[in-house]
């Protein structure tokens, strides 16, 4: 892998991200949104679970 991003470097090919990021951000959307919506409940469980 490594000897072809040499070979694309070589050739002056430049990776556009923005597509990629693009995908990252709408992916991790849910997950965080979720996060928020149970963040107590995530808390409680973590601290329960500690304490045990």
């Amino acid at each position: 892998a490594q000897g072809l991003v040499e070979l694309a470097a070589s050739q002056g090919y430049k990776g556009d991200y923005s597509g990629l990021f693009a995908g990252l951000v709408i992916a991790m959307l849910p997950v965080l949104a979720a996060y928020i919506i149970f963040q107590r409940q995530v808390v409680s469980g973590l601290t329960a679970g500690a304490l045990k």
